[in-house]
């Protein structure tokens, strides 16, 4: 996929925070620049960790799983999304310090494709 496009979020939590300066919504204009079929750059609008322009590496692995690592200022974040049906989506990711030296975060989510009309997901 060679066309810029844009990435919309919205947060549900299970648990609630009181804490109103986290954001639960969000977006970001990515644009790739492939090297080959299989791997090349992602020019994000807004970082995953940092919220600044950030150029990250991308390559699908042989099982289909998305791998991207972007080096910021002081960290290096490393993103796997894979999907175990075409409704349920899988996302891992590690941040670490500055040379990969120590593990600040890790995370695991999955996340379920809500449809709008239910004949769409047949």
């Amino acid at each position: 996929y060679k066309a810029p496009f844009k990435v919309e979020w919205e947060v549900e939590e299970d648990w609630d925070t009181d804490d109103e300066s986290l954001s639960k919504e969000g977006f970001s204009i990515l644009i790739p620049f492939p090297k080959d079929t299989n791997s090349g750059y992602l020019l994000r609008s807004t970082g995953y960790i940092e919220p600044r322009q950030s150029l990250s590496e991308y390559i699908f692995l042989n099982d289909g799983t998305f791998k991207l690592q972007t080096n910021y200022e002081k960290t290096i974040a490393e993103e796997r999304i894979w999907f175990l049906s075409k409704n349920v989506r899988c996302r891992s990711s590690v941040v670490y310090t500055e040379n990969k030296i120590g593990v600040i975060q890790t995370s695991y989510s999955s996340e379920l494709k809500l449809w709008a009309n239910k004949d769409e997901n047949n």
